[in-house]
């Protein structure tokens, strides 16, 4: 009878433990699914704002990639990778608030509409930092800090160094590149000789010298996403 008793038991202990098992794969995989969804709202609503100043989808799929790359070669976790791919598409949303005919003039700006431009780097952050998950408190650095330059040039506060956080630091290598090999309504694309060549100037001004020398040493990589989600 004891036996009888202990196999009871143990195959209680089995059954409960499979129980917990199935409804925590049910719920691993009704996250994925809400994850897949926030993924999918956030890249249709980033699209809309880029075409609606005159940038293609292909942009915000090749900034996602990008940034998944060079997170990947720095060392960051998968989890890290994949927050801060979505997170980066978010980094020109404050774009939204920009009057048409500064946001799409076809040529240079004046001094006074190059003021309103950099508006757009607070409007985004102002947009974002009152969502408390972490993909949109990552978006809201990312979309504050990623015009602020590594000699402490930049802008909206003028930070510089480490100080600058590195996401946003990799996120403006990644938006210079992107912006500087193809057309925008400003100005034409420029070869990739040209681009690196401009890029490497600006190491220890315009770029963190480490990020910008990960970036480079990844190129191939990198033109493959660019070629793959060309415009």
């Amino acid at each position: 009878m004891i036996e009888i008793k202990e196999y009871k038991y143990n195959r209680q202990i089995v059954e409960l433990m499979l129980n917990n098992h199935g409804f925590a794969l049910e719920n691993y995989q009704l996250n994925k699914i809400i994850l897949k969804n926030q993924e999918d709202i956030i890249f249709t609503l980033t699209e809309t704002i880029e075409r609606h100043s005159n940038e293609t989808s292909n942009h915000v799929k090749r900034v996602s990639l990008l940034m998944n790359l060079m997170c990947e070669k720095y060392g960051l976790s998968k989890a890290e990778c994949e927050l801060l791919s979505i997170s980066s598409v978010l980094h020109d949303i404050g774009k939204i608030g920009i009057p048409d005919n500064i946001l799409k003039k076809p040529g240079k700006l004046t001094t006074e509409e190059f003021e309103v431009i950099k508006t757009h780097a607070r409007i985004g952050f102002e947009i974002l930092k009152n969502n408390n998950h972490p993909c949109f408190k990552l978006a809201s650095e990312i979309a504050y800090y990623h015009h602020e330059k590594y000699d402490g040039t930049g802008y909206p506060i003028g930070l510089s160094g480490n100080a600058i956080p590195i996401y946003a630091r990799m996120m403006s290598i990644i938006d210079v590149f992107d912006a500087l090999l193809n057309k925008r309504c400003y100005k034409e694309a420029y070869p990739l000789v040209k681009v690196v060549e401009i890029m490497k100037n600006e190491s220890g001004k315009h770029f963190d010298p480490y990020l910008l020398d990960l970036f480079m040493e990844n190129l191939n990589p990198i033109m493959n996403i660019m070629n793959s989600y060309n415009d």
